[in-house]
Parts: structure tokens; C-alpha cells; sequence
């Protein structure tokens, strides 16, 4: 498990993250190449972006599982292996691939939104700032990344608060991250921390 920190002083625009809905079809046009039924493809997001609705993820969903069906159609014959052999259950974010660890820094200041209306402590501080959150990440590198939030806990391994936890579950299932190399998912634990400072 690896720790991101992430300071609410920091000015979200200057983030390479981007609050631009989608790049699913903001990106579309003008993209090279054309799907079978010569429809421009929409581009791959090169930074996190949120995507605008429900619908939209889908959409980005069903681009992976047809690219990931097409791979597998062209590629050569596999030698048999166990079930689950292939899939990364580690949930080791210091041996991720450099990419995938700067698109969950550029995911943070999406998620510090949360903590703007959240249950806060006597102090007036947010609680529950450094929340462990069990990640599974689904993508193709050429359509793009979804994050599925599996867990959310406290440092402790306790139960967020429930609206705090709610923000941040919503908030992580509408980003899309640019693709990474791996064709089948992965699975991570990682931290971050909100600092006022």
C-alpha cells in the first residue's frame, strides 16, 4: 500500500486532472482512426477526467470489453494456466507501473471535494482524512482506465462515515484514468491524506 498526499491549498486548475465531463466524447471528434463501422474512435483521456453520467461510464466500459475481446480474438494460442492466474491480486501500489501512480495523484483533487461537506471533528477538521481504499482498476490501453472503489476504511480498517464514504465511492466511479499497459484488471490498497496546509 502506498500514501498520496494531497494539500486542499493547491489549486485544483493547475492540476493536469481535468473536471471536463468525459473524454469519451469530448475527445471523439476529429480522433484518428474508425471503428468497423467507420465511426471515429474516441481518443484514450492522456490526464483523469470525470465523466459526465452513468451512461457515459458504460459506454467507456463496453469500449473496453470490446477491445479486450478483440485482442484476445487476434491473439496467438495461451498455454493452459490455473484459473486467476493471470489476474494482479498483490494490492502493492509501490510496485505499480509510474503512470498508474501519477493518475491517482491527479485523481485526489476530485476526491478532496468530499471533504469540503463532510462530518467534520470537535476541531472543525475533516475526519477520516487518510481513508485506505481498495481499488479495482479495469481498462485497455487503448480505450482508457475505471476505477471500482471495492473498500473504503479508515487507517484503523473502521467504516468511513457513511456520507463521506458515499462521496468518495460516487466520486471515484466517475473518473476515468488514461490507459495503463495491463489487459486484464488489477487490484491495489492505497492511502491518500487531505492536508489544509
Amino acid at each position: 500500500m502506498g500514501i498520496v498526499r494531497y494539500w486542499k491549498s493547491s489549486d485544483p486548475s493547475a492540476s493536469h486532472a481535468s473536471g471536463t465531463p468525459g473524454s469519451g466524447a469530448a475527445a471523439a471528434a476529429g480522433s484518428p482512426g474508425a471503428s468497423a463501422t467507420g465511426a471515429a474512435k474516441p481518443r484514450p483521456p492522456n490526464h483523469v477526467t470525470r465523466l459526465a453520467s452513468a451512461v457515459e461510464r458504460q459506454a467507456v466500459a463496453d469500449r473496453i470489453a470490446a477491445s479486450r475481446a478483440e485482442r484476445a480474438r487476434q491473439a496467438p494460442p495461451r498455454a493452459p494456466s490455473l484459473p486467476g492466474a493471470d489476474q494482479d491480486t498483490g494490492h502493492d501500489l509501490e510496485r505499480a507501473a509510474p503512470k498508474l501512480k501519477v493518475a491517482l495523484a491527479e485523481a485526489i483533487p476530485f476526491l478532496a471535494e468530499c471533504y469540503k461537506t463532510g462530518p467534520t471533528d470537535l476541531a472543525g477538521k475533516p475526519r477520516d482524512r487518510r481513508p485506505a481504499v481498495l481499488l479495482t482498476l479495469t481498462g485497455d490501453p487503448d480505450v482508457g482506465t475505471l476505477i471500482g472503489a471495492d473498500q473504503l476504511t479508515d487507517p484503523d480498517g473502521k467504516p468511513l462515515d457513511a456520507e463521506l464514504e458515499g462521496c468518495l465511492r460516487t466520486t471515484l466511479g466517475s473518473l476515468e484514468l488514461p490507459p495503463l499497459d495491463a489487459t486484464s484488471d488489477l487490484h491495489l490498497k492505497y492511502s491518500f491524506v487531505i492536508d489544509d496546509d
